[in-house]
């Protein structure tokens, strides 16, 4: 003869460790877009798919001329 299991005690603790996952982390702070087209005069490549075997024009000198 089994005896039925007691009733459910929602007062009463679990036995083992307690059902609590990590703590939740704070929401990062929303930052820029990182999609944001960039500000005029920088030097950012031009919107579009970059093609490697296309070569630059015109070629920049970063050669100090005297």
């Amino acid at each position: 003869m089994h005896n039925p299991p007691p009733p459910h005690d929602p007062h009463h603790p679990h036995p083992g460790p307690p059902h609590q996952g990590p703590p939740h982390q704070p929401a990062p702070p929303p930052g820029p877009p990182h999609h944001e087209p960039p500000p005029p005069g920088s030097h950012a490549p031009p919107p579009g798919p970059h093609d490697p075997h296309k070569p630059h024009d015109p070629p920049h000198d970063h050669r100090h001329r005297h």
